[in-house]
This record gives C-alpha cells, structure tokens and sequence, in this order.
C-alpha cells in the first residue's frame, strides 16, 4: 500500500516504518496520523511482522506537532489516540532515533518498547518555553520511565538531551553512532526475533495491565496468562527444545 507521508518496508519478520516529510521534520500532522494508524492495522493484519521499528531520517526523527497546519477541533484526541494504539500495540516496537525528536516526536518514542538513540540525537519536550505544556502523554510516560525528579526537569526547563545523556538517564535502551539508529534497532530486533513471539506479546500484555491494576488482580492476571500459555505449541516446543539441546523453532500458536 502507498502512503503519503510514512515508507513501509519489511525485512524477514520485520516492518519499519519511515516517518517521510523530511521538508516538515517529520512532523505530525493529520495525514500522517491517518498514515500511521492504516500502516498499523496492515501490520497488525500480517502474521509476517513480529517487531517494528518506527524511524525517521538521519536529521529528524520527528520534530513534533506540525505548526503550519490550521488544526482542526479533536486534533488532540486523534494524536493521542495512536499513541496509545501504539503503545498497546500487539507485537514489540522500537524507537530508532537519528537526529531530532522534540515534543510529539518524544512522545511517539515513548510509546515504543525500545528506543534505540544516536549518541548526537536530540530529545526533549520544549513546548514549556513556548507557553504550552506537552499533550501527547510525556508528562504520564516521562515520570513513569525515567523518575519523576528527572522528568520533571525534562518538562520544566524544556531543554533537550543527547542519546548518551538519554542512556544514561534512562530514557533510551542503546545508543548508536550518528547516523546508525536503525542499524543498532536492527540488532535489537534480531534478538527479539530468536523470542517466541506468543510470550513476547502476554509480557508486554501483563506489563500494561499492571501499571493500570492493583497488585492482587495484576498478580491474577499474569498467572491467568502464564496458565494459557502452557497450553500453546511454542511452550511444548520450547521445552522440547530445552531437552534436546538445540534451537527452537516458534509458530506464533
């Protein structure tokens, strides 16, 4: 399928998605929320694709919400409904970040399991020294993530931080050379590949439950889970796997 504003291309397992209006920083606008939410549902349609990694150029990542457009009523809404979309998402996602990820653009990483940075990228919510606050879920994530007394100085002073500073803080996973995000999600990816994809998915599953649940349902939920699981062919396969010493071979039921 061909879209306006996004490139899709997959690669044995898996899908990346190009964020594509370089002349803009890759910024969000309607078009691309519509792009973003079809480029998911043809994912999520495609037994294929277990892991996604979702990226930009090697200048932006995405420099957030696009400014020049006139935004229509409920422009809030459909943003952060793909966020969540893609935070909920059901196969593993991944952040790979070159260049500038700024207020909606750090929002969207949030929302990926992984974020893999370039040690020269730049990420932050700057929209506080614009007389704004940031309304796509970093002042819920940040805190979550990183800890509320750096989140709030993230939120506060707006200032960005590089990929080396992200790693450190916590707010990315791995850190690239300029330039080499994708290739660094690349081998992220692979790893998560070689994992029965089943498992990988009631993980993020029970994660997500029990941010939102108390401790006791969480603690039902998971073992609910883990019960249907020992019912599947991968778990059968994993075992038999186990004792017999070789690789495992993951059908996904």
């Amino acid at each position: 399928m061909h879209y306006e504003t996004i490139l899709y291309v997959k690669e044995e397992g898996l899908g990346i998605v190009t964020l594509n209006r370089p002349q803009q920083g890759n910024s969000i606008n309607e078009q691309l929320i519509k792009d973003f939410n079809q480029v998911l549902d043809e994912i999520e349609m495609d037994a294929e694709v277990r892991v996604v990694v979702i990226t930009g150029g090697e200048k932006f990542f995405c420099a957030g919400a696009d400014l020049k457009e006139v935004r229509k009523p409920g422009r809030s809404q459909r943003s952060n409904r793909l966020f969540t979309r893609l935070e909920r998402f059901g196969k593993l996602t991944i952040a790979a970040i070159n260049g500038y990820a700024l207020g909606g653009g750090c929002e969207m990483s949030l929302c990926c399991d992984f974020r893999v940075a370039a040690e020269n990228a730049s990420i932050g919510t700057p929209e506080v020294k614009v007389g704004i606050i940031p309304s796509g879920g970093a002042t819920l994530r940040l805190p979550r993530l990183i800890g509320l007394a750096k989140a709030k100085e993230l939120l506060f002073l707006g200032d960005p931080v590089n990929g080396q500073e992200a790693l450190t803080i916590g707010l990315v996973h791995r850190v690239s050379p300029p330039g080499a995000a994708i290739e660094e999600a690349k081998k992220l990816a692979q790893g998560l590949l070689e994992r029965p994809p089943l498992s990988l998915r009631a993980v993020k599953e029970c994660i997500h439950a029990g941010m939102q649940i108390d401790t006791e349902s969480a603690v039902e939920y998971f073992i609910k889970t883990a019960d249907l699981l020992r019912g599947t062919e991968d778990y059968q396969e994993g075992r038999s796997a186990f004792r017999e010493k070789r690789k495992p071979v993951w059908k996904g039921r």
